[in-house]
């Protein structure tokens, strides 16, 4: 079966099969917002996103799309559209290749994590450290969210999925073992009950000093943060906090970096279409 996303993922799948102009996914909410409306009350529909922020945002548990969804479409710059069953005259969020703006689009969390902190005394010992750990995980199936090193390039951190794992003494003991076998004098803690933290958009590589401000904005909520990182598409950036403090977490950065910006124009209304299963406008 499909699972979970799969009538979307089956949209986009057939829209790129028929190099549709547009793919429409209807759903309960007016678009992707710019934050969990659970958490933050002035969280407002995002116009405009990019491929690449539409999959950071789901990767990091905004629950409007699947991280596969938008796949078929890339290839061939298919836009899709989020729309609203509710709202059928709302324009909802255009996801395209590009998007106007160097700005943080939205702000999500993830729970349901550990965070796996390995240091390695020795310089040396570092890449063999990181094999050792990752197949490890890989071994186990265990899912990695986020990683990230330190600057003093002695210290990994590993976020990862904690859905039947058994908690953080047995996966510990499990990458202390792996460690032990590849002859790496290394040291492993676990924290459990961890949640991440992550603002999306192109502000996050654009921005001057981005991930500083974001750790300014932690620091003054006083949110601990245990480990930050910025994602290889330079759209994201990341903080890992105690799952306590995950829904204040994301208050706080979304008013500091979304909040100010000048409401962005709303987007145009799609031409009428005829419905499938999810909407198809076909050239």
């Amino acid at each position: 079966t499909l699972g979970r996303g799969g009538s979307d993922y089956s949209a986009t799948l057939l829209g790129a099969a028929l190099d549709a102009d547009e793919v429409q996914i209807w759903t309960d909410v007016p678009g992707v917002l710019s934050a969990d409306p659970r958490q933050v009350a002035e969280a407002r529909v995002v116009p405009g996103i990019s491929y690449d922020e539409a999959q950071e945002l789901a990767h990091f548990g905004a629950k409007v799309l699947h991280p596969r969804t938008i796949r078929p479409a890339v290839s061939l710059g298919i836009p899709v559209r989020i729309l609203s069953t509710f709202a059928p005259g709302e324009p909802g969020t255009l996801v395209t290749r590009d998007t106007p703006g160097e700005s943080i689009k939205a702000v999500t969390a993830l729970g349901n994590l550990m965070l796996l902190t390995v240091d390695v005394p020795e310089l040396e010992d570092l890449a063999a450290a990181s094999a050792a750990v990752f197949g490890a995980l890989h071994d186990d199936r265990i899912e990695v969210v986020a990683a990230s090193q330190a600057s003093s390039r002695r210290r990994m951190t590993y976020l990862v999925d904690a859905t039947g794992q058994g908690g953080c003494r047995r996966v510990q003991q499990r990458m202390a073992s792996a460690l032990d076998v590849a002859q790496v004098d290394a040291e492993v803690a676990c924290d459990d009950d961890v949640a991440l933290v992550a603002a999306v958009g192109a502000g996050a590589a654009a921005i001057p000093q981005a991930l500083s401000q974001l750790l300014s904005v932690l620091g003054k909520a006083g949110i601990p943060v245990l480990a930050t990182s910025q994602q290889v598409t330079n759209v994201a950036m990341t903080a890992a906090v105690f799952a306590k403090d995950a829904a204040r977490a994301v208050q706080a950065l979304h008013d500091a970096f979304i909040k100010p910006q000048v409401a962005s124009v709303r987007g145009k209304r799609p031409r009428r279409t005829t419905m499938l299963s999810e909407s198809l406008r076909v050239g």
